[in-house]
């Protein structure tokens, strides 16, 4: 009986454990939100003279391939922001990378604007939902200073909030490939390899 008493302790210990890390890990991720939007917005410094000067550094070419794709293999024409001044920019595709990453870029054209801040906006929720992401194997494998600690360090970490605030394929492999190890973690094989498969169709790595 006494054992049965200790069980049940435990477990309520441990949920409110579990309560308090999620609170914790949700509010480090809305700051990781913040602070990609706050880069992402920054980077719009860059348009005010130029507006085909809004691209950062790969979006160049992600994003002209995003709006390319969604004219010439959906048949979508989006009127919307000026090409970077590349040559040939208006007909590329970038076939060189899977196209996942052009797709989830594309929808978010549709979905919000062909503008600076709706490119990017997958990245930014991406980024937030690193730092949780982060929690649940950090509980799987440390418990609750596991899961804090590892929400808390993907939030400190810089790359997270520059990976999620431009509109690159990167930060969905990366996503895609922080849910591999999410469900590795907590052996489920299946989806595993379902978001292995997903990542490798935004970019081979």
């Amino acid at each position: 009986m006494k054992l049965i008493e200790l069980n049940v302790l435990v477990s309520k210990r441990s949920k409110k454990l579990l309560l308090i890390g999620l609170i914790i890990s949700f509010l480090f991720a809305i700051l990781q939100f913040r602070a990609s939007y706050d880069l992402a917005s920054a980077y719009l410094v860059l348009a005010q003279e130029d507006p085909s000067k809004a691209y950062v550094s790969d979006e160049t070419w992600y994003v002209p391939a995003a709006r390319n794709i969604l004219r010439e293999v959906f048949g979508v024409n989006v009127a919307g922001w000026p090409y970077p001044n590349e040559a040939n920019i208006e007909n590329y595709l970038n076939t060189e990378h899977p196209p996942l990453g052009k797709y989830i870029i594309s929808l978010s054209i549709i979905a919000c604007g062909d503008e600076p801040l709706c490119w990017r906006l997958p990245g930014i929720i991406e980024a937030a939902l690193l730092v949780i992401i982060a929690f649940f194997v950090g509980w799987r494998l440390g418990g609750f200073i596991g899961g804090v600690s590892a929400s808390l360090l993907i939030y400190l970490d810089p790359m997270t909030t520059n990976l999620g605030s431009v509109a690159m394929l990167d930060i969905h492999l990366t996503f895609f490939s922080a849910l591999t190890l999410l469900f590795l973690v907590y052996d489920k094989p299946f989806p595993a390899l379902l978001t292995t498969g997903l990542a490798l169709s935004v970019k081979y790595s």
